[in-house]
């Protein structure tokens, strides 16, 4: 972590090094240097959380975490999955495959091969699908997952 501050101060200075000419007073540099450096540290941030949202350890089963009243039992909890299910597949099929063969056990693999994608787009996609079944799940029935 250290490191990554001092990367970050490193290229905040280049880039003040290289607008030196511009600066008029003292205080215009540090309010340039403030803004710049507020933009570094942003998108290393950004970058960092995007970079672990698309990674998905096929091997390791999430651990759903449910806000639910608690009085759905399993037949209507499922019943609502796969009408959520159905809901994405009208914004895209490739999503409502992916969702009914992980909801079936399928394997990424199995998945890859019956959709044509590659580990990364698979990754990609399932991210997203996931994104808009909880979407769905919360605006729609009112279940928070």
């Amino acid at each position: 972590m250290e490191e990554d501050a001092r990367e970050i101060v490193q290229e905040t200075l280049i880039v003040v090094d290289r607008h030196l000419s511009r600066f008029e007073t003292v205080e215009h540099m540090i309010a340039f240097t403030d803004g710049v450096l507020r933009n570094k540290i942003g998108n290393f941030y950004r970058t960092r959380d995007r970079r672990g949202q698309h990674w998905i350890d096929w091997d390791k089963a999430p651990e759903p975490v449910y806000y639910m009243d608690g009085e759905l039992d399993a037949k209507e909890l499922e019943r609502i999955l796969l009408a959520a299910i159905d809901e994405v597949g009208k914004r895209s099929a490739a999503c409502r495959a992916i969702l009914l063969g992980l909801y079936e056990g399928a394997t990424a693999d199995e998945l890859c091969a019956r959709l044509g994608f590659t580990k990364t787009r698979m990754d990609e996609h399932v991210f997203r699908c996931r994104r808009t079944l909880r979407r769905i799940l919360r605006r729609q029935f009112g279940l928070r997952v």
